[in-house]
């Protein structure tokens, strides 16, 4: 999985490499169809005017099986327009666990497993650090972009010598290093290990659930 999103401040082909990565497709070209004439990728909110914890979950387990069954191969959850608009705040790693239980638990058809047949992609300012950046992975994203990381990163700068693709660069190569050495962690081997080896506190009981 890649862990970085297009930035203002890449150009070249580290910028191409951004907007090319799954969670830029969704974002730009969310119309795209494939040879069946279906939309090829989902941009879902994570959190609407009006909606508390468990209407988002329940609206967003809802729309990620609804898009797979229509034929979406890539659903984007998205948090920034809810932090834009100053909406209320759903945790990420919540919203995708959901996700993914949702597809594994919905009714397969004639093309399967409805979970095989999708990339959840996670777009958000709340994947601060390793641990969140694991537990995404380990709770079922495919792929993150941690923006709000990126763009710490890009603005703590204190060489200003080095350019924004080194920056970027670097932050990538320490994630992925660091992605690694979890999946080495006895007991665990690959990601999703990871989402099954921690706990909850503070969650009622029907939202961990």
């Amino acid at each position: 999985p890649r862990c970085h999103g297009a930035h203002a401040r890449c150009h070249g082909e580290m910028h191409v490499l951004c907007t090319t990565h799954p969670g830029g497709e969704s974002r730009n070209q969310a119309a795209g169809k494939n040879r069946e004439g279906r939309r090829r990728a989902a941009r879902l909110h994570a959190v609407l005017p009006g909606e508390g914890v468990y209407a988002a979950l329940e609206r967003l387990a809802g729309e990620v099986v609804q898009a797979v069954q229509a034929g979406v191969q890539c659903v984007l959850l998205d948090d920034g327009p809810a932090l834009e608009q100053g909406l209320g705040w759903l945790d990420p790693l919540l919203a995708v666990s959901a996700f993914d239980e949702a597809l594994r638990q919905a009714p397969e058809d004639s093309l399967g497993n409805l979970r095989r047949r999708v990339g959840l992609v996670l777009r958000s300012a709340a994947i601060r650090n390793l641990h969140d950046l694991a537990l995404a992975f380990g709770f079922g994203a495919d792929a993150v972009n941690p923006y709000a990381l990126v763009d710490l990163a890009l603005k703590s700068n204190t060489q200003p010598a080095e350019e924004p693709e080194v920056l970027l660069t670097r932050l990538v190569s320490n994630l992925h290093d660091g992605l690694e050495k979890v999946t080495s962690t006895m007991g665990c081997h690959e990601l999703r290990g990871y989402g099954r080896a921690c706990g909850s506190i503070g969650l009622a009981p029907s939202v961990a659930a």
